[in-house]
């Protein structure tokens, strides 16, 4: 219906019409253009998947376009304006803006709009000062899905990432997420493949990599590049004598945790690779274990949402001091995106320290994060790996809670070596690669 109606208005103007700045309205010499060059086509090689058909100016501020599956846009001029991919607006090597939208005015308008290249692209000259501007028809679909006043399936989407997937004992073990590193070591499909594990499931297993130390920075390299920490590009997971030593550098068990909640932005994307794992006894301790905290989340949010909303609103200190540094970040357990959905989880009762919130909020608090740490320890939530050399396990660490169960360093002789990598660098390369 609203096609018809487009395609009559066009009619009425003669398929032809010139566009006059108003600063209230479009006025009656407001013109469209619909029409097809031919010029265009060695400018823009590339078939659009879904193509304009109709291209136009509804109000002083925005045009209406149509592409040929009925989806409808209202597309704002000032924001239209802002994203010209010109070279004279965006670098064409970097992709950094060139140009400051500041510089035009509030009321900007377009001289002339028609579409290009067999509905492939939309032309915009600019009043104020002829610019001119071309969009292309799957960029616009992709990048302003805000504007969109119908909404088609998701197939129009077109998502390039793998959806996350919840997952427990029972199901993450029916489906592993699993590969061996002959498998990616020559392929970037395969390390796609296993870079989409991560991101589904928080964490992937690499089996059979080499026994090397510095066999993990050379995988950290192939997503993006290593996050060095204060205790450098790389550390080493070995039992240490010295009585001021991190525990994780000791025999004990480590309870379900996140690291490094301390710091301005926690690690996204942890490493662990795992060099030795002797033992003289049959059940060894020692073993790495790992729990969905989107999945406790969720669940905690339908089944005790005044838990759930006490520990996304009250913020926890986490602190760590040693002779050479000292850290405190303050933030809540839960942490939500602007839209309300899950984004991190933050839980290390070893640097958690003293609640600062008011008096009336510490029994909620404890009462919440109670019920959290209980389900967090379910059995049936546990996925469990006794890592063997040439194993590597990566995990989302602001997903995924992790641990370990306590060992005799006597009987048993473990060495793993870890490393971090910024999350959003391995969605970049995720995204190149698909």
């Amino acid at each position: 219906m609203l096609a018809s109606l487009i395609s009559r208005a066009a009619r009425h103007f003669g398929g032809r019409c010139l566009l006059k700045s108003n600063k209230h309205a479009i006025t009656s010499k407001l013109q469209y253009k619909v029409t097809f060059s031919a010029t265009a086509t060695a400018t823009f090689p590339k078939k659009s998947q879904n193509r304009f058909t109709h291209v136009l100016p509804v109000t002083s501020s925005s045009t209406k376009i149509i592409w040929d599956d009925s989806l409808t846009a209202d597309i704002n001029y000032l924001w239209l304006r802002d994203n010209c991919h010109c070279s004279e607006c965006k670098h064409p090597h970097t992709g950094q803006k060139l140009f400051d939208i500041t510089r035009v005015p509030l009321d900007l308008q377009p001289q002339e709009i028609n579409m290009i290249n067999e509905g492939d692209h939309v032309r915009i000259v600019w009043a104020n000062d002829q610019h001119e501007s071309i969009y292309d028809s799957d960029w616009l679909r992709r990048n302003g899905q805000h504007f969109f006043i119908n909404v088609l399936n998701e197939g129009s989407k077109r998502p390039t990432r793998p959806k996350e997937i919840e997952w427990d004992q029972q199901s993450i073990l029916e489906s592993a997420p699993m590969m061996s590193y002959d498998e990616i070591k020559s392929s970037d499909f395969n390390l796609c493949k296993w870079m989409g594990l991560i991101h589904q499931y928080g964490v992937a297993v690499l089996k059979g990599t080499p026994i090397e130390k510095e066999f993990i920075l050379d995988m950290a390299n192939k997503i993006a590049y290593v996050k060095e920490t204060s205790y450098g590009k790389t550390f080493d997971v070995v039992v240490e004598s010295k009585l001021d030593s991190h525990l994780a550098f000791s025999a004990r068990g480590l309870d379900h945790h996140t690291d490094m909640n301390y710091r301005e932005n926690s690690p996204g994307l942890q490493m662990l690779h795992c060099l030795k794992n002797d033992n003289k006894v049959n059940n060894p301790g020692g073993r790495t274990f790992f729990v969905d905290g989107l999945h406790v989340v969720h669940w905690l949010k339908k089944n005790h949402p005044a838990a759930f909303y006490t520990l996304c609103a009250i913020e926890v200190k986490f602190e760590l001091t040693t002779d050479t540094f000292t850290y405190s970040q303050a933030v809540p357990i839960i942490c939500l995106d602007k839209n309300g959905n899950f984004s991190e989880i933050h839980v290390n009762n070893r640097t958690m320290g003293p609640i600062q919130a008011p008096k009336e909020t510490i029994i909620p608090f404890y009462s919440a994060y109670n019920i959290l740490m209980q389900k967090i320890r379910d059995p049936a939530l546990q996925y469990n790996l006794s890592l063997q050399p040439g194993d590597l396990v990566a995990f989302n660490n602001r997903r995924v809670l992790h641990g370990r169960s306590a060992f005799n360093s006597n009987e048993i002789s473990r060495h793993l070596v870890g490393c971090y990598v910024d999350y959003d660098e391995m969605l970049s390369k995720l995204d190149i690669l698909n």
